[in-house]
């Protein structure tokens, strides 16, 4: 069976975020797209595993600290 590829509208609208944000994903190494052309396209399956990571939280660290990840408070800093 075929698997399906989504393009990059369809995937933001999936996971409720802009097309600039799964641009941003892209570049995290958060998805893996397909080139179809001049568009980029996801797997349907790795679009579901996404979503499930990020309703779990897991993928909550990067959107916190922006493009580098969460940020080091001085809270956060540990001790020696």
């Amino acid at each position: 069976m075929a698997k399906k590829l989504i393009d990059q509208e369809e995937v933001a609208k999936m996971l409720g975020v802009s097309i600039e944000e799964i641009n941003k994903m892209r570049d995290r190494k958060q998805l893996f797209p397909y080139r179809d052309g001049d568009a980029w396209k996801f797997k349907l399956e790795d679009i579901e595993r996404l979503k499930e990571e990020l309703a779990e939280g897991a993928g909550d660290s990067w959107s916190k600290g922006g493009e580098f990840g969460p940020l080091i408070t001085p809270s956060r800093i540990p001790f020696c």
